[in-house]
């Protein structure tokens, strides 16, 4: 039985090239919405994923950890070098890398200390261009569509997809994710989607439920409509389905070491 009074969430941030004039914004966003979440009781660690194509915090690849599960109570306040845009979208790579680490960090722990929720949250501003080991070429879509399948079905992670400049309804088919949404890749958009990630987190957590309920709860109670704007500048409140299409199974080593409870 693991712990229901403790969240973990997982932040992978789009750290390329374009996010550069969202820098500010990017930084602001994440240190209001961990400043937001040690509002609400309970325990949280929060780790944070930076991906692009270039490398960064010694990571040749261009993924980087620059975070591990730190305490919401001890997460630092980021400045300017912590988020330093630059290079392609190694989204694929990134995702994968991701849950790898997070799953083995969960395994790691004693089950009846490991967290009753898990969020694993993708942010990016555009499509995949950059990966290398989870590419087109080598079936990584539908490696990483298993893997997510896995956490979401074996250990109930929710798996949240915030998006600008694509199709965020095509990603979350492609790949499987239980809910995905679009925001406008402005400042004001930047700032909103991360103003929207703290509230719908909060709600989540504090009603025991999934971010996608609390999102759905509150538009439909013009909670975030009125505070933050959905649908204008923010988040589309369209929130993308779930398809019925599954991938064929794949031997994927990679997914079998990432379990967690």
């Amino acid at each position: 039985m693991t712990d229901k009074n403790y969240t973990h969430i997982t932040i992978v941030l789009d750290k390329s090239g374009s996010m550069g004039h969202l820098r500010g914004d990017t930084i602001g966003g994440i240190n209001s919405f961990t400043e937001g979440q040690r509002e609400v009781d309970g325990q949280v660690t929060v780790t944070l994923n930076q991906f692009s194509s270039a490398s960064g915090f010694g990571n040749p690849r261009g993924f980087s950890t620059s975070h591990d599960m730190v305490s919401i109570a001890d997460f630092p306040k980021l400045a300017n070098e912590d988020y330093v845009p630059g290079g392609g979208t190694a989204l694929l790579d990134a995702i994968a890398s991701a849950i790898s680490e997070t799953g083995q960090r969960l395994t790691s722990i004693p089950e009846a200390r490991r967290p009753g929720k898990v969020m694993f949250v993708i942010i990016t501003d555009g499509e995949e261009n950059s990966s290398q080991e989870y590419s087109v070429r080598n079936e990584g879509v539908a490696r990483i569509r298993q893997q997510i399948a896995h956490q979401e079905d074996k250990y109930n992670w929710e798996v949240v997809f915030m998006g600008a400049n694509l199709d965020v309804a095509e990603e979350q088919g492609k790949l499987g994710m239980g809910s995905a949404y679009t925001y406008v890749h402005t400042s004001e958009g930047a700032r909103n989607m991360w103003a929207n990630l703290d509230v719908g987190t909060r709600n989540a957590r504090l009603g025991g439920i999934s971010y996608r309920k609390s999102v759905a709860s509150a538009v439909h109670a013009s909670d975030l409509e009125s505070s933050y704007g959905v649908g204008t500048v923010s988040l589309d409140a369209t929130d993308a389905t779930n398809t019925d299409d599954t991938s064929t199974p794949i031997d994927d080593q990679a997914t079998e070491d990432s379990e967690n409870s």
